[in-house]
């Protein structure tokens, strides 16, 4: 451990809060607006959606407020300041508090998150080889908080009630916010503020420009809101901003010359599947949470496992497959077998289809005839799958945008990517809200065969998407241009 800076573990003990935070608010979301606030399943996957897209999208802004005006160190300290707030306001259970709650708490993850991982490089000298562990560090932190969010947000609401979550989560980001200030003269030397000079400047006595600028990005953050307060909102905003996106890639995907047209133009096909991946796998907090908690008995022995906790088994998924997948591309690297990152791509998705396959099982399990451990199994089955197809999907993604983009305009690209991701988690409460459209209150026998037939639809859709992508890998390695692609 001494062989790292003392600020990266510091940084990854932050993060870890963050994404506990991030996941555990998620994925109690449908749960909690269906039961708590009685609302619908469509207006309640209409905000898990949001909820998923926003928090996903705001990191590029959050960049840019980094990049141009606070520095990588407010930044991140002014996200946790927002995140803090934000799960307070949660913990009132007033609707509209709640909803303002959860604007704020997208727009401090944005700030934080975008920040984070620039600030963890920052630490390391340029040729420092002990930078890509440093990064494992802070990968296993986030996998960490992203596993134990839903397992403790579970048990806490099961056991205590659910404004205990939100304070358990104000007190561990309270914490990550003390390490780092403590830390502060190491991690404001890492990245210095763009503005540093100009920040200080007073606006008028007693003002600076720096605590306008954070009261501003504050009614923003609370401003962001609005569309959780009213979801009916939610579609033409996002129409609008794919709007925007689309011209802004096109001016930038101009300038450059043909050949790197053509792997931009590789990036943004590979993009728009693993987006449809994405629209898949985060029905783990919309369609499947809604088919858990109302269909399956999840009694473990004598034990009644709290429904949200399942939602911990996906990013669980993912730390235990990690090791095996590492392995297996590292053997078929020495033979020369390492398939080309579009056929990853190919893979993951053909995994988020068979992890469908065995959820639409899992719903015909379900069935009062059969005992309910035939339909626990199969659920931690399916996830299984969908983690093992992240694992393929997302990394071999990040290497196509490393390889392919050009260089002025990585971080770009990889702000793209979390875009396309965000889109897929808006897409993923559409379908859900399609699924589920039909159910009916105390009709079992129904609801099953509802699920059933949406999960295989699902995995249908999915599986012919892969071969469609299967079919453009010939292209999308033209457009490349690389051998090694």
């Amino acid at each position: 451990m001494a062989t790292h800076p003392k600020s990266v573990y510091v940084l990854s003990f932050a993060e870890g809060w963050g994404r506990f935070n991030y996941y555990g608010t998620q994925m109690i979301l449908v749960l909690y607006f269906t039961k708590v606030f009685l609302l619908s399943n469509s207006k309640s996957l209409a905000i898990y959606g949001a909820f998923a897209s926003f928090s996903f999208a705001l990191p590029i802004l959050g960049g840019l407020i980094a990049d141009k005006l606070l520095g990588s160190f407010r930044a991140i300290i002014l996200g946790i300041i927002f995140s803090i707030l934000a799960n307070l306001l949660l913990s009132f259970s007033i609707f509209k508090l709640f909803c303002f709650g959860l604007g704020l708490n997208t727009f401090g993850t944005g700030l934080f998150k975008s920040s984070c991982a620039n600030l963890i490089g920052a630490l390391y000298h340029p040729e420092d080889i002990k930078r890509t562990r440093g990064y494992t560090i802070y990968y296993l932190s986030i996998n960490i908080g992203a596993t134990l969010g839903p397992i403790v947000y579970g048990l806490i609401s099961a056991y205590y009630g659910w404004n205990y979550c939100f304070y358990v989560t104000a007190l561990g980001l309270s914490l990550g916010l003390f390490f780092l200030i403590l830390n502060k003269k190491y991690l404001l030397q890492a990245v210095l503020a763009p503005k540093e000079k100009l920040l200080t400047l007073n606006l008028i006595p007693g003002l600076s420009l720096k605590n306008f600028l954070y009261f501003i990005l504050l009614l923003i953050g609370l401003l962001l809101g609005l569309p959780f307060l009213f979801p009916e909102i939610i579609n033409p905003l996002l129409i609008s901003f794919t709007i925007l996106i689309f011209f802004i890639v096109l001016f930038i995907t101009l300038k450059h010359p043909p050949a790197e047209k053509k792997r931009i133009l590789a990036i943004l096909i590979l993009g728009l599947f693993g987006m449809l991946f994405f629209a898949a796998s985060l029905q783990v907090g919309s369609s499947i949470i809604l088919f858990i908690n109302d269909n399956v008995h999840h009694y473990l022995f004598n034990w009644n496992i709290p429904t949200i906790m399942f939602t911990s088994l996906y990013p669980l998924a993912v730390i235990i497959s990690a090791p095996f997948i590492t392995v297996l591309w590292s053997k078929l690297e020495k033979r020369n077998l390492n398939p080309s990152t579009p056929l990853k791509l190919f893979y993951g998705l053909v995994l988020a289809a068979l992890a469908f396959i065995v959820f639409s099982l899992a719903a015909a399990f379900a069935y009062p005839l059969y005992n309910h451990y035939y339909a626990l199994g199969l659920i931690v089955l399916g996830n299984l799958f969908l983690g093992c197809g992240e694992l393929v999907l997302t990394p071999a993604m990040f290497s196509a945008i490393n390889i392919l983009a050009p260089s002025t305009i990585k971080n770009s690209m990889v702000g793209l990517w979390f875009l396309f991701v965000a889109f897929g988690g808006y897409f993923s409460s559409v379908i859900a809200n399609f699924s589920t459209q039909h159910i009916s209150p105390n009709n079992l026998i129904e609801n099953l065969n509802v699920f059933q037939h949406a999960f295989l639809s699902i995995s249908l859709a999915t599986l012919l998407l892969s071969f469609i992508l299967l079919i453009l890998v010939p292209l999308i390695k033209r457009l490349s241009d690389i051998k090694t692609f």
